[in-house]
C-alpha cells in the first residue's frame, strides 16, 4: 500500500494543476516516510529509512529524483528564476534527496545524477547558501523567528542567514549519505559481496568530483563559507531562537543542528576525491584558507579577535570535531606542502596567500585570526623524518620564516589600534614560546623597537615585552643592539615616571624579569642579573616607604625571587654563590661612601640586599653550599639599619633569612645569632602584647615568631640561652593568643570561617610544599597562617608546647573545645575536624601521648554530648573518631564509645528518635572500628537488638543498595558483640524481632559460632541456630516464588543497567543467612525443600535468561544445597548476565551507604564455591576444560566471556591449593600446560581491557606458582613471549585496537615477561631472539603510547581542550619504569633466578655447592650478545622523530645503562656503526651519561 502511494505521488509530480510545489514536496516526503516502515534503519533521526536492498523496485524514487533535479537546475542562459532558487534553498528538498540517495542502487543513481547535471545544481545551491541576504525590515530588538518547518516557501525568507544555515544542514546531510555509499564497502557490505554494478556506479559518482583542485573549489569554497556562516553570531543567535529550547527559557544551551558535526568531514571527503596536482597548495591557500583558518582560530580560541559567536555557545562535540577536522585538512593540504616549498625552493608565497597578507591593512581582524591559525598549525605539524627539513636547523628556519611572514604585514597595518596590534603579537609570541620556538633575533628586536618601547614619551607595553623575553631572552643579551634595548627597558622600569602603575602591568613586568633571569642563567651569567636586580631595587628610592606602588613593583615580586631561587639550584657553584654574596655586600658599602643623599639611598640598598639574599638563601639545598655560606648572609643583614616604615613583607625577610640559616649551622653559630637578635626579638615580643593594634597579624611578626622558635630549637640543652629563647617565644605566643581570642569571641561563624581557612591553607601548602608562606590579607587569613604553621608547618611546636610545664593557657584544649560549639552547617565538617586532622598528620605530635589522649578524650566527649542531646554534632564527632588511628583510643574510651552508640532500650512511654541514614552509617562504621581489633567490655545483647530495630526502621524506606549497606555494617557489629565471651551464651534471637533483623542476626551468629565449633557448647549452639534458621529460609524463599509480585520484584534492569532498584530486601537477606554456613542437613529435612528446589531451578533459569543477576543467587543456593541429589542441575559454563558492563552507576545519594548489591564477582564466587564443593583434581580440570571450550563457542553469543575467564581463574586457584596439582591430568590428557597454552593463544584476541587483564593474570599465576610452574614446558614459555608480543602489537584477529594500545595490555605483557625472567630463565637459552623481539615490541608500544599521551595533553592544554572528551589521560611514565625494570632483570639476573637455572641444569650436586657466580656471569654474557638490538631500536625510534618527555627518558635510562654494562666493546662498536649520524649522536650522549652515572666504578 505504501509503495503504491509513493508511485502515485511520483507520477503526479510532473502534472500541472492548482497544487503548489510545497504541497507536492510534503506529500512526497510523507510517502517516503510511510515506505520506511518496511526498510532498514534510518540514516539519521530525521530521514526516512534508506536501504537499496529492501526492495528491488526503485522507479518511484528515480522519478522523484529526476523531477527534483530538473526543477532545481537553472536555464543555460540567463539568471535562474525565483522558483528554481527557492526550490534549491528549501531544506525539505535536500532532505528528500538524502532519502532518495540511500534507496536507489548506485548504478542507476549515477546515471540519473549525470543526466540531470547534479554537480551543477550542487554548485549553484552552495553559492546561494553562502551569500545570505538579511531582511531589511527585521527589527533588531526582536530576533525570534519561526522554525524551518513553519518557514514560508518564500525566497526572501530563505535568503536570511538562519535559514541558509538550516538549508545547509540538509545539503550537507544529503552529501554525507551519498559519499558514505562510495567507500569500499558499498552500503555497508564487504567489498567481495558487492556487485560489479555497484562498483561501476560508485566510481561513476566519484568521477563527478574527480576534477582539478581549481574546479573542485567552485563547490568547496562556498561550502566552507557556509560553515563559517554557521558559526557567525547572527546565524547562531537566530538559529537558537528557532529552537524549542528558547521557547522554554533555555536559551543558554549549546547549539548543534542535526548532523552539523559531520560537515567538515564531508567537506574533506569531497576534497580527497579531486585530481591531485602540484599547485593544490596554492588553490587551498587562495580560496579555502581565508575562511577555514579564521574559523579554526575561533574554534581553538587562539585568535585574539572574536569573529564568531563565543565557543561556549557551541556544542562541545561540534567544536571538537570541527577543530580536529579543519586542523587535519589544512595541515595536510596547506602547511606541510608550504613547508616543502620553503625547504626546497625558499618559496613563501603559499604562506602569504593563506594568511592574505595583501588584505592585512583592509581586514586586520581577519588577518590576525588567519595568521594565528597558520602559526598554530605550523607549530603542531609533525616533523620530517628525512630530508633537509628533518634537522633542527631546518625546522627552526621554517618556523622563523612563518613568523616573519606573518609579523611584517601585521606591524605595517594601520587599520587597528596599537594596543590590539601589540596584543596580537604577544599572543603569537606566547604560542611560539609554548612550543619552544624562537623567532629570529632581528624580528624580535624590531617588535621591541617599533611597538614595545618606541620612544621615551610613549607608554611601555609590558605584556609584549614579557612575551618577547619569554620567547627568547637572548635578544636582550647577546648583541650590542640587544644590550641597548635592555638598558632602555630597565631605565623605563626604574624610572618613577614610567614605572608599572597597574597591577596587570606589574605582573607583566615581573614575567619579563623572570624570563630575563632565565636568560642570564642560560648564558651562565646569573651574577649579571643580580647586578641589574640590585640596581633596580636601589632605584626605587623613597617609593619604598612613601608610596605603596614602590614596594609592589616588579623588582620586589615574590614570584621573581622564587624563580631566581629555582634557577640558582642547578646553575650556581659554591664559588659563584660566595662571589654574588660578596658583590651584594660590596655594593652597599660603595653606595654609602659615594652617595650624598644618605638615608633614602641607604634604605633602598638595604632592601635590595634583603630581597636578593632572600632568593639566594632559598636556593641553598646542598651541604656543599651550606658549608660554604654558613652565616655570611645573616652577618651582613644583621648590620643593616632598617627603617620601621618599610612594608611588613620586606622586614620579614630578615627573620626568614635567620630561620633558614639556623637549619645548616651549629650550636655555636646559633648562640651568636641569638646574641645579635635577642634585643630586637624581645622588643617585638613585648610590643605584641602591649600595643592595641593587631601587630601580631602581619608578616613581619609572624616570621619573627618562627625565627624565635627556630632559635629555641637550635639552642636545645643550652642552659640559660635556651631559657631566654623559650620565654621570648612564649611572649610572642601570648600576643597571638590575644588576637586569637578576640576572633573566637566574635561568634561561631567567625570560628567556622577561621577553621575553613586553616583547611584551605593546609591543602595549598601540600600542593606547593611550602609550610611557612601564608596569607596576611585579612585578620582571619593571618590567624589561619599562624595555626597552619603551628599544627602542620612545624613538626615540633605543639609537641614542645605540651611538654612545657607552663603550657600557655592550655592552648590545645582551647582549640579542641571549639569543635563542640560549631554548628553543623553546610561544609562545616571539614572545618570542625581540621585541627585534629592536622595534629594527627604531624608525626612528632602523634608520638606525644599527652596530645593524642587530649584529642581523643575531647572527641569522645563530643560524641557523648551529641548522643545525649540528639544534636547535629554526631556526624562531626563520629567523623573525627573514624579518622583517628585506632591505637590512640584506650580501652576505657572504646568502652565509652560502645556504651554511647549501643544505648539501652527506652521505656515504653518514651518515643525513640531515629537517626538519619548518614548518621547510622557513621555510627555503625565507628562501632565496627572500635570492636574489631581489641576486646571491650560485656554488652547486653538486648542493646544490639534495639540498635537493629532502630536501624531497620530507618533502612526500610531506603533503596535496596542503601538498606543492604546499612545491614552489612550492622552485621559486622553483631559479629563483634556475639564474639565476646559473655555474650555468646546469651544471644537468643526472639521471634518478636523484625524479620530483617532476625536474618541479619542469624547470619552473624552462624559466621561467629562456626569459628568456635570445636567447643561442645558452641557446637550445640551452632546446631540449634541452624535448626531455627532452616524453616525461616525455606519459608521466605517459597513465599517469594509463590508471590504474585515476584515478576515485578525480580530486579529488572533500568536504563543504566542497574538491577538493584526493585530488588526484594528480605529475599537477599535470606540468601545471605542461608549462605553463612552449610545448612544442607537441616534444609533437606524440611518438607517443602524438594518443591522449593524444583521451583527455584525454573526461577533461576528464567531470571538468568533475562540477564537478571538475582538469578545467580538462586543458582548458588541450588548448587550448594543439591549436592549428591538427583535434582542437581548441570553445571554452568556460560555465566549469562554477568559482567555485562564494566561501570555500575550509583547515585550520589546512595554512594556513601551502598553495599555490594549483586556484585558480579561475588555471585560468581558463591556459585562456583557451591558447585565445586567436594571436587577432586580431575573434576576441577574437567570443569576448566569445559569452560575453556565454551569460550566464544558458536551459538553461545549470550555467554559472558569475562565471567568465563574469572571462573577459570577461580577454579585454577582451587586446584593449586591441592597437593600434586602439577601432575594432575584428566582422562583425555588435559593438564595445566594445556590450560596455559589455550589462554596464551587467546590473549592477543581479547576484545576489552578487562578480558586482557584477567587472561594475563591467570597466565602469570601459572608461570609463577610453585606447583603450576613445574608443569610448564618450553612450548608454554615460547607461547607466553609470543602472546606478549602480539597483545601490544595488535596482531590478533577480531581484537580491539584500543585494547592493544591501552596501558592495561602493556602492563599485562610486562608482567608476563617478568614472570618468565624470574621463574623460567633457563628456557631462554637458545631462544633469546624471542625475548629480544618481545622487548622491541614493548618498546615500540611504549613510545607510541607516550606519543598519544603527549598529543592528548597538548590538546587538553590548548583551546581545543574545552571540547575534548573528559577523562583521565593515561600516564606512560610508570610503564617506562616497568620496562626499564625488565631490562635490569635480564642484564642483572637475581640470585634466585640463577639458582633455579643452575639447579635445573644440574650444576649443583652432592659434591659441592652450585657455582652461582659463574652462572650469573654466563647469563650476563649470553644476554650481552643480543640486548644491543633493543638499544638500537631505542635509538632508531628517536631518530625517526619521536619525542620523549623527561620523566619517560629518566625512567628508561637505568635499563639501558644495564644493557651498556653487559654489552661487549665489539658489540658497542657494531651498534655505533649500524646507526646514522643522528643515531650516533644520541648513542654518544647515552654512553656519556652511562660513564657519568650508570657505570659501576667500585672495586
Amino acid at each position: 500500500m505504501a509503495e503504491a502511494s509513493l508511485l502515485k505521488v511520483a507520477r503526479s509530480l510532473d502534472q500541472s494543476g492548482p497544487e503548489t510545489v510545497v504541497s507536492k514536496l510534503q506529500r512526497l516526503w510523507d510517502a517516503l516516510a510511510a515506505t520506511s516502515a518496511s526498510t532498514a534503519a534510518t540514516t539519521t533521526s530525521s530521514t526516512p529509512a534508506a536501504n537499496p536492498e529492501a526492495g528491488r523496485f526503485h522507479a518511484s524514487e528515480e522519478v522523484a529524483l529526476r523531477w527534483l533535479l530538473k526543477n532545481m537546475h537553472a536555464a543555460a542562459s540567463g539568471p535562474a528564476s525565483p522558483e528554481v532558487e527557492t526550490l534549491r534553498r528549501w531544506p525539505l528538498t535536500w532532505r528528500i534527496l538524502a532519502c532518495i540517495f540511500g534507496r536507489i542502487p548506485l548504478f542507476s543513481l549515477a546515471k540519473s545524477l549525470a543526466d540531470r547535471r547534479f554537480v551543477a545544481v550542487l554548485q549553484q545551491t552552495a553559492k546561494d547558501l553562502a551569500t545570505p541576504i538579511a531582511s531589511v525590515s527585521d527589527d533588531q530588538s526582536s530576533r525570534k523567528r519561526k522554525r524551518w518547518q513553519d518557514a514560508q516557501f518564500d525566497l526572501t525568507s530563505l535568503r536570511e542567514p538562519q535559514h541558509c544555515v538550516t538549508s545547509a544542514a540538509a545539503l550537507f546531510e544529503a552529501l554525507r549519505v551519498l559519499l558514505a555509499r562510495l567507500d569500499d564497502s558499498h552500503d555497508g557490505k564487504p567489498a567481495f559481496l558487492c556487485s560489479p554494478f555497484d562498483h561501476m556506479g560508485a566510481e561513476h559518482i566519484k568521477s563527478f568530483f574527480s576534477v582539478p583542485a581549481s574546479d573542485a573549489n567552485i563547490l568547496l569554497e562556498p561550502l566552507i563559507k557556509t560553515c563559517r556562516l554557521a558559526l557567525s553570531k547572527d546565524s547562531i543567535f537566530d538559529a537558537r531562537n528557532d529552537t524549542d529550547a528558547n521557547c522554554s527559557g533555555k536559551s543558554n544551551l549549546p547549539l548543534s543542528l542535526d548532523g552539523q558535526a559531520s560537515w567538515i568531514s564531508t567537506f574533506a571527503t569531497l576534497w580527497d576525491l579531486r585530481l591531485q596536482g602540484p599547485n593544490d597548495v596554492f588553490d587551498v591557500s587562495s580560496r579555502l584558507a581565508s575562511d577555514g583558518l579564521a574559523m579554526l582560530g575561533c574554534l581553538l580560541n587562539i585568535s585574539p579577535v572574536s569573529l564568531s559567536a563565543p565557543t561556549s555557545q557551541l556544542d562541545p562535540e561540534l567544536q571538537r570535531r570541527w577543530s580536529i577536522g579543519l586542523g587535519r585538512f589544512f595541515t595536510n593540504n596547506l602547511v606541510l606542502p608550504a613547508r616543502s616549498l620553503f625547504l626546497n625552493n625558499k618559496d613563501v608565497s603559499a604562506i602569504s596567500m593563506a594568511t592574505s597578507n595583501a588584505t592585512a591593512k583592509a581586514d586586520a581582524d581577519g588577518y590576525i585570526a588567519r595568521a594565528s591559525s597558520f602559526l598554530y598549525l605550523a607549530l603542531k605539524a609533525p616533523r620530517l623524518l628525512s630530508g633537509s627539513g628533518a634537522t633542527s636547523k631546518g625546522s627552526e628556519s621554517w618556523l622563523a620564516t612563518v613568523f616573519e611572514t606573518i609579523r611584517e604585514p601585521l606591524m605595517s597595518t594601520n587599520n587597528i589600534s596599537e594596543k590590539a596590534k601589540n596584543n596580537a603579537l604577544a599572543r603569537l609570541l606566547d604560542m611560539a614560546a609554548e612550543n619552544n620556538m624562537a623567532p629570529s633575533t632581528d624580528s624580535l628586536e624590531q617588535v621591541c623597537e617599533k611597538l614595545a618601547i618606541r620612544d621615551d614619551d610613549s607608554e611601555t607595553d609590558w605584556e609584549l615585552l614579557a612575551s618577547v623575553a619569554r620567547c627568547n631572552a637572548d635578544v636582550f643579551l647577546l648583541s650590542e643592539k640587544g644590550e641597548n634595548l635592555l638598558k632602555r627597558v630597565l631605565q623605563k622600569l626604574n624610572s618613577p615616571g614610567t614605572m608599572a602603575a597597574s597591577t596587570l602591568d606589574t605582573d607583566f613586568a615581573t614575567s619579563f624579569l623572570i624570563s630575563l633571569a632565565h636568560g642570564f642563567a642560560k648564558n651562565r651569567d646569573v651574577a649579571g642579573f643580580i647586578t641589574h636586580w640590585y640596581t633596580g631595587i636601589g632605584a626605587l628610592g623613597h617609593d619604598l616607604t612613601r608610596s605603596p606602588r614602590g614596594y609592589q613593583a616588579a623588582w620586589l615580586a615574590e614570584d621573581l625571587r622564587a624563580a631566581v631561587a629555582a634557577t640558582l639550584q642547578s646553575s650556581v657553584t659554591e664559588g659563584q654563590l660566595l662571589s654574588m654574596i660578596a658583590q651584594v655586600e660590596q655594593g652597599i658599602s660603595d653606595s654609602v661612601s659615594s652617595s650624598g643623599n644618605g638615608k633614602e639611598n641607604d634604605t633602598s640598598r638595604s632592601v635590595a640586599q634583603l630581597v636578593i639574599f632572600d632568593a639566594l638563601s632559598a636556593s641553598i639545598h646542598s651541604e656543599a653550599l651550606e658549608d660554604a655560606v654558613q652565616t655570611k648572609m645573616v652577618d651582613s643583614v644583621l648590620g643593616l639599619d632598617l627603617s620601621s616604615k618599610l612594608p611588613s613583607n620586606i622586614l620579614a625577610i630578615r627573620w626568614r633569612l635567620i630561620r633558614r640559616t639556623l637549619a645548616w649551622v651549629g650550636f655555636s653559630e646559633a648562640e651568636c645569632i641569638w646574641a645579635a637578635v635577642k634585643a630586637p626579638l624581645e622588643s617585638l615580643s613585648v610590643g605584641s602584647t602591649t600595643k592595641k593594634q593587631s601587630t601580631m597579624l602581619d608578616e613581619n611578626m609572624f616570621e619573627a615568631f618562627i625565627a624565635c622558635f627556630s632559635i629555641w630549637m637550635a639552642l636545645k640543652f643550652g642552659g640559660q640561652t635556651e631559657q631566654d629563647a623559650r620565654e621570648t617565644t612564649w611572649a610572642f605566643f601570648k600576643g597571638f593568643q590575644g588576637e586569637l581570642l578576640s576572633q573566637v569571641n566574635g561568634g561561631t561563624s567567625l570560628q567556622t570561617e577561621l577553621l575553613k581557612e586553616v583547611a584551605r591553607q593546609t591543602a595549598a601548602s601540600d600542593k606547593t610544599s611550602t609550610a611557612c608562606n601564608g596569607v596576611f590579607d585579612t585578620q582571619t587569613s593571618a590567624t589561619a597562617t599562624y595555626l597552619t604553621w603551628m599544627l602542620c608547618g612545624s613538626s615540633r611546636f605543639i609537641d614542645e608546647m605540651v611538654k612545657s610545664s607552663k603550657e600557655p593557657s592550655h592552648f590545645l584544649e582551647t582549640l579542641l573545645s571549639w569543635q563542640s560549639h560549631l554548628g553543623a552547617g553546610k561544609g562545616a565538617t571539614i572545618a570542625e575536624n581540621s585541627l585534629s586532622t592536622l595534629v594527627f598528620g604531624n608525626v612528632t605530635a602523634l608520638q606525644n601521648q599527652k596530645i593524642t589522649s587530649s584529642i581523643a578524650e575531647s572527641q569522645v566527649k563530643r560524641l557523648e554530648d551529641a548522643a545525649d542531646n540528639k544534636n547535629a554534632q554526631l556526624q562531626s564527632a563520629a567523623n573525627a573518631l573514624l579518622q583517628m588511628p585506632t591505637h590512640l583510643l584506650s580501652r576505657t574510651q572504646r568502652e565509652r564509645i560502645v556504651t554511647t552508640l549501643l544505648p539501652t532500650r527506652p521505656k515504653m512511654s518514651e518515643t525513640s528518635a531515629f537517626l538519619s541514614v548518614r548518621d547510622y552509617v557513621l555510627v555503625l562504621d565507628l562501632l565496627t572500628k572500635v570492636t574489631r581489633d581489641r576486646a571491650f567490655g560485656d554488652v547486653d545483647f538486648d542493646r544490639l537488638v534495639y540498635l537493629g530495630e532502630t536501624v531497620q526502621a530507618t533502612a526500610v524506606s531506603e533503596f535496596p543498595e542503601s538498606a543492604l549497606g546499612i545491614f552489612d555494617r550492622f552485621q559486622q557489629v553483631a559479629k563483634a558483640v556475639i564474639k565476646s565471651s559473655a555474650s555468646k551464651t546469651d544471644c537468643a534471637i526472639s521471634k518478636s524481632i523484625p524479620l530483617d533483623i532476625q536474618l541479619v542476626l542469624y547470619a552473624a551468629k552462624l559466621s561467629t559460632l562456626k569459628d568456635f565449633s570445636s567447643s561442645t557448647t558452641e557446637a550445640t549452639q551452632l546446631a540449634e541456630t541452624k535448626e531455627k534458621l532452616a524453616p525461616i529460609v525455606v519459608k521466605q524463599l517459597l513465599a517469594h516464588i509463590d508471590s504474585k509480585e515476584d515478576v515485578d520484584m525480580s530486579g529488572t534492569a533500568d536504563d543504566n543497567g542497574s538491577t538493584t532498584n526493585n530488588l526484594p530486601l528480605q529475599l537477599l537477606l535470606a540468601f545471605n543467612a542461608a549462605m553463612a554456613d552449610d545448612l544442607q542437613p537441616q534444609l533437606v529435612q524440611q518438607k517443602k525443600f524438594g518443591s522449593l528446589i524444583k521451583k527455584a531451578k525454573k526461577e533461576a533459569g528464567t531470571l538468568c535468561a533475562g540477564q537478571q543477576k538475582i538469578g545467580w543467587k538462586w543458582k548458588a543456593f541450588i548448587a550448594r544445597y543439591t549436592r549428591g541429589q538427583e535434582s542437581r542441575p548441570s553445571r554452568d559454563v556460560l555465566f549469562q548476565g554477568l559482567f555485562l558492563n564494566d561501570n555500575t552507576v550509583v547515585s550520589n545519594e546512595t554512594a556513601m551507604t551502598a553495599a555490594s548489591v549483586l556484585l558480579d564477582s561475588d555471585l560468581l564466587r558463591d556459585y562456583l564455591a557451591g558447585e565445586t564443593a567436594g571436587y577432586d583434581q580431575e573434576a576441577l580440570l574437567d570443569y576448566i576444560e569445559e569452560v575453556i571450550n565454551a569460550l566464544d563457542a558458536k551459538g553461545q553469543e549470550d555467554a559472558s566471556t569475562v565471567g568465563q575467564l574469572l571462573a577459570i581463574q577461580y577454579l585454577l586457584g582451587r586446584l593449586l591449593e591441592m597437593p600434586s596439582a602439577a601432575t594432575a591430568k584428566t582422562a583425555g590428557g588435559f593438564h595445566l600446560g594445556v590450560v596455559h597454552s589455550k589462554l596464551a593463544q587467546r590473549l592477543p584476541h581479547t576484545r576489552i581491557a578487562t578480558e586482557c587483564k584477567v587472561v594475563a593474570q591467570t597466565l602469570r599465576t601459572l608461570l609463577v606458582d610453585d606447583k603450576a610452574a613445574a608443569a610448564m614446558g618450553q612450548w608454554n614459555i615460547d607461547a607466553t613471549l609470543s602472546a606478549a608480543t602480539s597483545v601490544v602489537s595488535g596482531t590478533g584477529d577480531g581484537s580491539n585496537g584500543a585494547v592493544h594500545a591501552s596501558v592495561t595490555a602493556y602492563s599485562s605483557a610486562c608482567q608476563l615477561v617478568e614472570a618468565v625472567l624470574k621463574r623460567h630463565r633457563v628456557r631462554l637459552e637458545g631462544r633469546f631472539h624471542l625475548m629480544v623481539s618481545t622487548l622491541q615490541a614493548l618498546l615500540v608500544r611504549l613510545v607510541a603510547g607516550h606519543q598519544d599521551e603527549l598529543k592528548q595533553r597538548a590538546i587538553s592544554n590548548s583551546g581545543a581542550g574545552t571540547a575534548s572528551a573528559s577523562g583521565a589521560i593515561p600516564s606512560w611514565a610508570a610503564q617506562a619504569k616497568r620496562f626499564s625494570r625488565l631490562l635490569e632483570l635480564i642484564c642483572e639476573p637475581s640470585t634466585a633466578a640463577v639458582t633455579m637455572m643452575t639447579l635445573r641444569k644440574g650444576g649443583g650436586g652432592p659434591g659441592g655447592a652450585a657455582p652461582l657466580h659463574s652462572a650469573t656471569d654466563a647469563a650476563k654474557r649470553s644476554a650481552g650478545q643480543h640486548m644491543y638490538l633493543v638499544l638500537m631500536t631505542y635509538i632508531k625510534l628517536q631518530t625517526e622523530g619521536v619525542s620523549l618527555s623527561v620523566s619517560v627518558r629518566d625512567a628508561l635510562e637505568p635499563g639501558f645503562f644495564s644493557i651498556l654494562t653487559i654489552t661487549p666493546d665489539e658489540m658497542r662498536r657494531l651498534l655505533n656503526g649500524a646507526v646514522d649520524a643522528n643515531g650516533q649522536t644520541l648513542f654518544k650522549r647515552l654512553y656519556s651519561n652511562w660513564l657519568k652515572s650508570g657505570k659501576w666504578k667500585g672495586v
